[in-house]
């Protein structure tokens, strides 16, 4: 849920992408084949903090060159790890002609069914098909791998509604650009890195030290915005980093945020149409079925509607906005 900058693979939940997506591509599965470390036990606060370390390995290294090919082993250790973002790949060149073999195609053409079926909300909510096919898009380019014109101009057409952060809009229009951006079998460098880059207007909680910026999924996960009030609080109470107390407008930014709820509150279109849009669609098994979160609160399992056992909730607070339009088709399980 944290952001140290506003670009690209600059936020955890784009490292979970990655993670998600090195899963659905087969390639955990070819890592261990390879002799690489079974990650399946690692947590993904655990994986994501790994992963940082690689990628600032890598850094001190100096890497590779935007137009390198094929791309050179990653050269921060001597680890196994087959990866869709460069960054994290140990061997870029053989990931590549993997996904060039049909998988980067089948997994684009998935989330593209997926975007083009689905309606407002669902495409440019960040859990929605729009954001994951542009960060899988993006992965991909980090590689050279091959993208079709239909795939770019969907992420073209969504990447500015999608809640991308800020400059990460503009690297991907400047990866898509026809006539200076992205080649087929070029790799892409996005000139991400992972320092904190954010500026002072940008930043979630000013005065209080943390450098976290508006990541596209804040307040979706109630265990670490707890754990970001306790600390916040406690900064605030002690006047700030510095000691020399906070402005106004600094604890009055700060609380706003620590407050911030995005499933808190909203009408949300696809509930209040569902027949017609295709609600189940926007919602699968698995996630929220009122705002498409994956995790209850605490991370715990999601609630399950009591009577008809088909609905599931992150929290109480999605259950009861939800149910005025649920209860118009609950039914008792006759399981």
């Amino acid at each position: 849920m944290g952001a140290w900058a506003l670009t690209l693979f600059s936020c955890d939940y784009d490292l979970n992408l990655v993670a998600e997506f090195d899963d659905q591509a087969g390639l955990t599965e070819l890592e261990l084949a390879a002799g690489g470390k079974d990650r399946s036990k690692t947590s993904p606060a655990e994986q994501r903090q790994a992963d940082l370390e690689r990628i600032r390995r890598g850094e001190d290294m100096q890497g590779y060159t935007v137009h390198s090919f094929p791309r050179p082993p990653h050269a921060c250790d001597d680890e196994i790890r087959y990866s869709l973002y460069a960054k994290l790949c140990s061997d870029p060149e053989k990931v590549r002609q993997y996904l060039d073999s049909g998988v980067i195609g089948r997994m684009m053409d998935q989330y593209g069914r997926e975007l083009v079926e689905a309606n407002k909300f669902w495409q440019t909510d960040a859990y929605g098909p729009g954001y994951q096919l542009i960060i899988l898009g993006c992965c991909a380019m980090t590689l050279g791998a091959h993208l079709s014109q239909q795939d770019r101009d969907l992420m073209q057409a969504h990447c500015g509604s999608v809640h991308l952060m800020r400059h990460a809009v503009k690297q991907v229009q400047a990866a898509l650009d026809p006539d200076e951006g992205y080649v087929n079998g070029v790799p892409w460098d996005f000139m991400t890195t992972s320092l904190d880059t954010a500026d002072d207007e940008d930043l979630l909680f000013p005065g209080t030290g943390l450098s976290n910026c508006m990541a596209p999924d804040h307040g979706r996960v109630p265990t670490e915005m707890a754990a970001w009030r306790e600390a916040c609080t406690g900064l605030i109470a002690q006047g700030g980093i510095h000691r020399e107390g906070m402005t106004a407008a600094q604890i009055a930014k700060t609380k706003a945020n620590l407050a911030f709820n995005p499933c808190k509150g909203q009408d949300k279109e696809p509930v209040a149409s569902q027949k017609a849009a295709g609600y189940m669609r926007y919602f699968p098994d698995g996630l929220c079925s009122f705002c498409g979160c994956r995790k209850g609160e605490d991370s715990e399992a999601l609630l399950v509607c009591s009577r008809c056992k088909s609905q599931r909730y992150c929290g109480k607070d999605c259950q009861k906005m939800a149910w005025r339009y649920h209860k118009k088709e609950c039914r008792v399980s006759k399981a």
